[in-house]
């Protein structure tokens, strides 16, 4: 698989934590945010120890992309006319640059069902 995907959070942790749904992204190319990225070490280190959460951080912190001004200002306004949809800054964010860097975005995230240029893998129960 070539194609490149913006990994939100979830998607991050489902690939971690083996989730059959999501093995085929294991080979896929993969970018992320800063912010993702800080969001994935804080679960980690809630649900497993230092280290690992380390070794995932550093994993994944190759697959960085830049977020400038443009992407605040799309996230943020993508944000607010999306409300009731409820998502978090880190996910509008996460959108935002994934539209300026014409990746798909994948989630497991249910607020981003049926949104353009998202793949939405649903997570099992």
């Amino acid at each position: 698989m070539d194609v490149a995907y913006f990994f939100d959070t979830c998607a991050m942790l489902a690939v971690i934590d083996g989730v059959p749904t999501y093995r085929k992204f294991s080979e896929a190319r993969v970018a992320t945010s800063f912010f993702n990225l800080v969001e994935l070490y804080y679960v980690l280190l809630r649900k497993t120890d230092a280290a690992f959460a380390r070794a995932m951080y550093k994993s994944f912190s190759e697959c960085l992309v830049k977020v400038d001004d443009q992407d605040v200002f799309d996230g943020m306004k993508f944000k607010l006319e999306q409300k009731r949809r409820e998502l978090s800054y880190v996910d509008a964010l996460g959108y935002a640059v994934a539209q300026s860097c014409r990746l798909k975005f994948l989630t497991g995230d249910a607020q981003f069902k049926n949104l353009e240029g998202v793949e939405f893998v649903p997570l099992p129960m």
